[in-house]
């Protein structure tokens, strides 16, 4: 190998151009990033691997002597130790590496080995876990519109023309403060409502905060670009704000189940019981408070007696709750003793609503109702607890879970929704039936229900009207397929993947990834993955599965070696071809599961664009270090890696940026991506901590 001085040289002058540019910007930041952002390393020192974060960790009152006699110290030692070594020491004693290479005191030291490498030299045999494949999806399902659930314009177009209205969460909140209850859509007053173009109006003023999604996107950008253009977008996206950055609108639907086949909650029962749960939630200011810190001054809620038309419960009379309810003029004009008073009475109360209202009652029910709980930017509100007060001859065994059109509101609802936000402090699937620490917010989240599995589901369920359930079964399955197969992004940030549990298993997750033919981009962060979790998340994906995928997100997760060959080994059947990055961090699968991940990368069994794979934080060392340099230079791959913050000496780090910059030239990232916050100067101690306590806070959603 040729003399790595000159490249070492314009890399010192590279990084000290960077300090010279960020000293200004940065500095202002530096109190920020030492109280809010570094007690994660301080977790990664003191609390063990494979447990949680303390209950009351960082929470008042233990937050603020925790942050004075902890967490400052550490963040500022931590801070300067990591700004010398990444900004100084690094690039300096790579300069003096190299310098002591071309005057011959280090031969051979720095050389990229390019002997072929096997599953041998990873410490474990290939793996040959068996393909699944699910039955093919139709056709039909790749036409459908995804911007129904993707895009505003559909809700408001779903309001145009009068058939839904909404009511203001303002109006519903004070209505419940004052022990009010709930009267049908043509009860209402004017002010209840809440009109399109006001909501247009409340989108519009959400707040503005940091763009976390355009800084990522900025620093990938960066790596391709000159230094001076990259800094200056890095900076420019460090400091851009942006409204309403998690995309939402402010649309809430409420899935709860009617006490009363006449009223669905004629004492406010119901009503009283949401808004309390809520507030216990979200505090004193309950949801509203919540949304009007995100910068929604109002929301408006679909509530179906108060935003359909309904009949009037006045002419209900109580035989109609019986099976005479569904028998025909006739029938029950001879079979009943007071048949004629029975038709009259039913026609009666049939025609208390008039047939316009009636045709635009049929028309949202077949038209708009996947939108209020199927959309991915709207919030939905499950109340499946039951209020202490409840109708005399109530059956009880008619709980939420147990009826079909709540399940179908629910299932509609997991869908598409992201179980991250960046901003928002609150869930856009929220059960208010869960207690806030058990479900995170009141989001106990399950993982989307495909058709298939939906079709067993409404067997177990009951319905007023035997005929609802094809009805059900059938918008859910337009429903369903047209999210699945044309959502573009899914955020499981935090969610645990559990494998006994039936409805948030790895195998339940690749059920549904296989319909989603259209996916770019999907989170898995932090949701405990180990190796038999991978392997039952990859196993069971179609071998033509996610064929559009760019994004693929696993970081700080807990498999290792074997995971690393699962995932590699889905990429040789086929999954994912289109991929473009690769989330690996904070894993800490060492040097064995680098070595693996290295034998694919030579062997080219990676998908053919992947462009940047993230192996930060993972405790590799230098055997694996050299094994992805060897692998690099043999396999002439374009692929970037990340490497920053591991183990890896100077030796294989200079071996590293040969390997990189052969095929991409020199520049700061690569710099970055293989100096930065490794030894000989940071403490590998230091780095394993770091990715133990980003585990542990992203596990317990406290980064965002």
């Amino acid at each position: 190998m040729s003399t790595r001085l000159g490249p070492a040289i314009i890399h010192l002058l590279q990084f000290y151009t960077v300090v010279l540019s960020i000293l200004g910007v940065g500095l202002p930041f530096v109190p920020v990033v030492v109280v809010l952002v570094f007690p994660f390393i301080t977790a990664g020192f003191i609390v063990k691997d494979g447990r949680g974060l303390p209950k009351h960790w960082h929470r008042l009152p233990f937050s603020l002597p925790t942050t004075i006699f902890v967490d400052i110290p550490v963040g500022s030692a931590f801070f300067v130790l990591s700004a010398f070594s990444i900004l100084v020491f690094h690039p300096a004693a790579h300069v003096v590496m190299e310098l002591l290479h071309v005057l011959g005191l280090l031969r051979g030291i720095g050389q990229t080995q390019t002997r072929p490498l096997d599953e041998e030299a990873a410490g474990t045999p290939a793996s040959s876990a068996p393909i699944s494949i699910q039955k093919q999806r139709s056709s039909e399902n790749m036409q459908l519109d995804g911007n129904r659930y993707r895009q505003p314009d559909s809700l408001w177009a779903a309001l145009e023309n009068g058939d839904v209205r909404l009511v203001s969460l303002k109006w519903l909140t004070a209505l419940a403060e004052r022990g009010g209850t709930l009267a049908r859509r043509q009860e209402l007053p004017e002010e209840a409502f809440i009109d399109s173009a006001r909501l247009k109006k409340i989108e519009a003023g959400a707040k503005a905060a940091f763009y976390v999604e355009g800084f990522f996107l900025a620093v990938a950008a960066a790596a391709g670009k000159p230094l001076f253009t990259a800094v200056k977008d890095v900076l420019v996206a460090l400091v851009r704000r942006k409204r309403n950055v998690d995309h939402l609108v402010p649309i809430v639907a409420v899935s709860y189940i009617w006490l009363e086949a006449a009223h669905p909650d004629q004492h406010g029962a119901q009503l009283r019981l949401m808004f309390r749960k809520l507030r216990e939630l979200y505090g004193r200011g309950g949801l509203l408070g919540a949304c009007q810190q995100y910068g929604f001054s109002d929301m408006g809620v679909f509530i179906d007696w108060a935003s359909l038309y309904q009949k009037d419960p006045q002419k209900w009379q109580s035989w109609m709750d019986g099976p005479a309810r569904w028998k025909s003029d006739q029938d029950l004009a001879v079979v009943a003793v007071d048949g004629p008073k029975m038709v009259a009475e039913r026609h009666a109360y049939n025609e208390s609503r008039s047939s316009e209202e009636t045709a635009a009652f049929r028309r949202a029910l077949e038209n708009t109702m996947d939108l209020w709980y199927g959309h991915g930017a709207t919030t939905v509100i499950l109340l499946t607890e039951l209020p202490d007060e409840l109708p005399i001859g109530f059956d009880v065994t008619r709980t939420y879970a147990a009826r079909g059109w709540t399940t179908f509101e629910q299932c509609s609802a997991e869908l598409a929704k992201s179980f991250k936000l960046n901003r928002a402090q609150w869930k856009l699937v929220i059960d208010v039936g869960l207690d806030g620490n058990e479900g995170k917010g009141g989001a106990r989240r399950r993982l989307p229900t495909t058709p298939e599995r939906m079709e067993a589901l409404l067997e177990t369920r009951q319905f007023t009207n035997g005929a609802d359930k094809g009805a059900v079964l059938e918008l859910y399955r337009r429903t369903a397929s047209a999210v699945l197969g044309t959502i573009v992004s899914l955020n499981y940030q935090g969610l645990a993947l559990q494998q006994d549990d039936e409805w948030c298993s790895p195998s339940r997750l690749s059920e549904a990834l296989n319909y989603c033919s259209s996916l770019e981009s999907i989170t898995l962060t932090a949701t405990r993955l180990s190796d038999e979790g991978m392997a039952a998340l990859m196993d069971a994906l179609d071998p033509d599965a996610l064929p559009a995928l760019k994004i693929l997100d696993c970081n700080f997760n807990r498999f290792g070696v074997v995971g690393v060959r699962t995932l590699t080994g889905a990429f040789r059947r086929g999954v994912a071809p289109k991929l473009e990055f690769l989330g690996l961090s904070g894993c800490l699968f060492g040097d064995a599961g680098a070595s693996s991940f290295a034998i694919a990368l030579q062997s080219g069994g990676l998908p053919s664009k992947l462009a940047l794979v993230d192996l930060n934080l993972n405790d590799i060392a230098d055997e694996g270090g050299m094994a992805l340099a060897a692998a690099l230079e043999v396999s002439g791959s374009k692929c970037r890696i990340f490497l920053a913050n591991n183990r890896i000496g100077l030796a294989v780090q200079s071996a590293l940026l040969c390997a990189l910059e052969r095929t991409h030239g020199l520049t700061i990232m690569h710099a970055c991506a293989v100096l930065a916050l490794n030894p000989p100067f940071y403490p590998p101690a230091a780095a394993r901590a770091t990715g133990r306590g980003m585990r542990l806070y992203f596990e317990a959603g406290r980064i965002a």
